[in-house]
């Protein structure tokens, strides 16, 4: 009885040394791909703070205060190859980007959405993958004139995209133009050689 117990004992001690050892080295085993693109998914806190990162995906790296909070914490998932991140708090695996590039997604922005007659040099382009769905968006911040917004609405009316203007008390609007699109493939079974 007592040998059985120690070989209990030793094997539970044996058990708690190898979880404790995968614990110390979680961090060399890999995280399942880019669900956009395949690429190496790392952590926010593991990428090098520069300037340019708010490029890359704005959600993630806002140089605005008007932005507030960030959304996402040097833990969030993030991919070294096309930029995507993963939402935080999102049960639905949303993954993420935008940017001041409309020509810079892995997977391209529809036509409608990069073509959208917005002020020069003012737009923001997002897209995000929820499930099967992928949403494309331009939202910018200006004066808006009645003529504009008869422009705005008959474009998206054209196209199928859908329009919503916010106006604040400065006088200036929220634009914000999107598309939702079912995905016909999963993103990451879409081979795209990187740019």
């Amino acid at each position: 009885m007592v040998h059985a117990l120690l070989r209990c004992a030793n094997m539970k001690t044996f058990i708690l040394i190898l979880l404790s050892m995968r614990l110390a080295t979680s961090h060399l085993y890999a995280a399942d791909p880019c669900p956009v693109c395949k690429g190496e998914v790392t952590t926010v806190g593991k990428i090098k703070d520069d300037p340019s990162n708010s490029r890359k995906n704005e959600w993630v790296w806002s140089t605005s205060p008007e932005c507030g909070p960030a959304l996402f914490d040097g833990n969030s998932l993030i991919c070294k190859r096309c930029w995507f991140a993963k939402q935080p708090m999102k049960p639905d695996a949303w993954w993420v980007r935008s940017t001041v590039l409309p020509d810079s997604f892995f997977i391209p922005l529809s036509a409608a959405i990069r073509n959208f007659p917005a002020p020069p040099n003012l737009a923001n382009y997002d897209q995000k993958f929820i499930r099967e769905h992928r949403t494309d968006s331009i939202s910018f911040m200006c004066k808006i004139t009645p003529e504009m917004t008869s422009k705005f609405r008959k474009y998206c009316k054209e196209h199928k995209l859908s329009l919503d203007l916010t106006e604040f008390k400065s006088g200036e609007v929220l634009v914000v133009v999107s598309k939702e699109e079912a995905q016909q493939a999963a993103p990451s079974d879409v081979e795209k050689p990187p740019k």
